[in-house]
């Protein structure tokens, strides 16, 4: 039964015949499917692509390698001085205070710090001539040390009978002379006097602007300053001041 004048279309196909996309092409001119397209560049297209690519890196390649150069200078210092703090803690508790201890020449440095300092090895010792292979050095005189991971430390020292007082002045260059061999940028400079380990000739009261423009010190009778060119005496405690961090006025 069904409808009257309803035939049945059993076994016959009914519906809409599926869309198809032959001879179609969009505004670009390349055929289109429905499941797969095609692009394909020329020769000169691609040499294009890489030449904007090479401009790209040789602009940002100096940036980056620079970036990398402070993280390594500053990661650096800052393990030294960590390691340089806690020297000073194991040689008071053998020695007593600073001011008991007996600060008159390098042998101090061997004494009450070289014997703390674990994997110290001499690189060159007091009076042989300058080697560019262990770092820089205070002075020709001064012994260099070298630590395990390859940085250079170089010392020197105040005694009461000086202005200086008793303390130990200690150079850190980072690469261990392999690079610009700068204070500031791969070389730090520290002191150890009355029992703390601060930054080269460091005040309490020392304001930003100071260590950047200049501050006179009565200690050393001296001017110091963090400026790109002469004057970088006070670079390690810009740094220090900034959290170890080189701000973007840091003159590396």
């Amino acid at each position: 039964g069904g409808a009257r004048g309803f035939l049945p279309l059993k076994g016959k196909n009914v519906g809409v015949e599926p869309p198809t996309y032959k001879g179609i092409t969009s505004e670009v001119g390349w055929a289109f499917s429905p499941t797969k397209s095609k692009i394909a560049f020329t020769l000169a297209e691609a040499l294009i692509t890489l030449g904007i690519i090479g401009v790209v890196a040789a602009m940002t390649m100096p940036t980056l390698i620079t970036k990398y150069q402070k993280h390594v200078a500053i990661n650096r210092a800052k393990q030294v001085y960590s390691e340089l703090s806690q020297v000073l803690q194991l040689a008071r508790v053998k020695y007593g205070d600073m001011d008991s201890w007996e600060i008159t020449s390098y042998d101090a440095a061997t004494k009450y710090i070289v014997d703390f300092y674990k994997g110290l090895t001499v690189c060159k010792k007091p009076g042989e001539p300058q080697n560019s292979d262990c770092g820089m050095g205070m002075s020709s005189a001064a012994p260099i040390y070298a630590t395990a991971r390859g940085e250079g430390l170089s010392f020197s020292v105040g005694s009461s009978g000086n202005i200086f007082g008793d303390a130990i002045f200690i150079l850190v260059d980072t690469d261990g002379g392999k690079g610009k061999n700068r204070l500031g940028t791969d070389v730090f400079y520290f002191e150890m006097k009355n029992n703390r380990l601060t930054s080269f000739a460091w005040k309490d009261d020392i304001t930003r602007e100071e260590l950047k423009d200049g501050y006179y010190s009565d200690v050393f009778g001296q001017t110091f300053a963090c400026k790109e060119d002469g004057n970088r005496h006070a670079c390690t405690s810009l740094l220090m001041f900034d959290g170890w961090e080189m701000k973007d006025d840091y003159p590396f």
